[in-house]
């Protein structure tokens, strides 16, 4: 029974759960609700951010009972208290100290006032709980229960009144025991223990069949001598069939990382920012370009790069820009002449003998598959790359070529791809079909 932890919702005693705070109740066999006894009152225009407050723990609460399973919760019946919000003419909202109890609504309690509790169909554990209550003559019952779904266990003199009973939620295995307010001084440690101990012996009698098997102890199963023959030869098939499971997993792990990595040139079709780009470096890589990157100084950033260095003889620069509900405009045209501009002069560039290419790579309307879409460029992008000597690329063009490239590994076809960037035309590069 030490193992049985016990807990409080709501202001009471300790471990007790602040209806504000957000705790797991994860760890506790067994949890007191204690309706908060806020007073009723009118929250107006200016109070609506502390009802919404209230609302919010009240949900939270919901949820987190709502999910929980296999545990006892003990509701302490205390007054209901009823707050009501008006923030505008026709906006009337309320708020029960009764909001967080499951099963149980403003309709189910009624407010009264009596010190006498009688058991109606009452026994065991609960029926000890009950005697104890009522010896230290502490019952102080404060509302009238009408749950139709509890079994009724407490009720007034000649049954004229429900005051309390127990509800079992089949769907979660929670147990709710609906119990008549009471005042005992729990300061007096002994009074708590003697409570905690009662509590514990309902939650044995609802939830542990003595008919149940006890676990087998971990000196039993440790010690190979207390094994027979076909329980050894059954681990032993255990064992093999989980390497086997062990190394599929790995294997299937594996392949998911390989996909994973394979799909990032689908961002050819869809992809904007970032993940464009590094999907057209990858796509250039395939049609043969060495070292396609990123450049980046105080004074300017560049999407694509091929340089001198890897690529003897000839320098590429490129942007690009991913749209998802109209063409690419000229204004990373403009960034791109611009970039070319800088990077010769940062670099001190020998231009003389390099074949060098602009490239402005667009994916217009994204969201649309290929064949949907319409123009990719603007009108004005495609004068002005005629005047600057611009290449235009159509990212999934680029990715149909690429794909090809990289499933078949032909060497001539992705030459005559790698040659378009250089031949010394402009606009819209149209790569051959594979």
């Amino acid at each position: 029974m030490n193992d049985i932890k016990i807990g409080t919702i709501g202001e009471w005693y300790s471990p007790c759960f602040s209806l504000d705070s957000r705790a797991s109740i994860d760890d506790y066999e067994i949890i007191n609700i204690r309706p908060t006894l806020r007073n009723s009152e009118y929250y107006g225009l200016q109070d609506k951010k502390e009802f919404a407050r209230v609302h919010l723990n009240n949900l939270y609460w919901v949820n987190i009972i709502n999910s929980s399973r296999n545990k006892l919760y003990v509701v302490h019946l205390c007054s209901q208290k009823i707050s009501y919000g008006f923030f505008t003419p026709h906006d009337k909202s309320s708020l029960s100290n009764y909001d967080i109890c499951l099963n149980l609504n403003q309709n189910d309690v009624e407010n009264c006032v009596g010190s006498e509790v009688y058991l109606k169909n009452c026994k065991g554990a609960v029926k000890n709980l009950y005697d104890w209550i009522k010896e230290q003559g502490c019952f102080s019952s404060q509302v009238y229960f009408t749950q139709k779904e509890a079994d009724i266990l407490f009720v007034t003199k000649n049954d004229a009144h429900s005051l309390g009973g127990i509800y079992r939620d089949k769907k979660n295995n929670n147990v709710y025991l609906y119990l008549p307010n009471f005042n005992v001084n729990f300061q007096n440690k002994s009074f708590l223990d003697e409570y905690n101990a009662l509590l514990k012996e309902i939650y044995l009698e609802y939830f542990v069949d003595d008919k149940t098997e006890r676990e087998v102890p971990e000196w039993v199963k440790n010690n190979p001598d207390y094994l027979s023959e076909i329980e050894k030869q059954e681990e032993n098939k255990i064992s093999e069939m989980q390497k086997k499971i062990d190394d599929a997993n790995a294997a299937i792990n594996q392949s998911r990382e390989l996909i994973k990595k394979e799909q990032k040139l689908k961002n050819l079709l869809y992809g904007q920012s970032y993940a464009l780009e590094e999907s057209i470096l990858e796509a250039m890589r395939i049609l043969g370009f060495k070292n396609p990157h990123n450049y980046k100084t105080d004074n300017c950033e560049i999407d694509v790069v091929c340089d001198e260095k890897d690529n003897p003889g000839i320098l590429l620069i490129g942007e690009a820009e991913g749209t998802t509900k109209n063409t690419v405009n000229n204004k990373k045209l403009h960034q791109l002449i611009a970039h070319e501009l800088t990077y010769i002069e940062e670099n001190n560039t020998q231009i003389d003998d390099l074949k060098m290419v602009k490239v402005l790579f667009g994916n217009a309307f994204a969201d649309m598959p290929p064949e949907q879409r319409e123009d990719y460029f603007g009108p004005h992008v495609y004068k002005i790359s005629k005047l600057r000597k611009t290449k235009l690329v159509r990212t999934p063009d680029l990715f149909k070529a690429a794909l090809h490239i990289k499933n078949t590994n032909d060497k001539e076809y992705a030459k005559k791809c790698f040659d378009l960037f250089f031949d010394g035309n402009e606009g819209i590069i149209s790569f051959p079909e594979p």
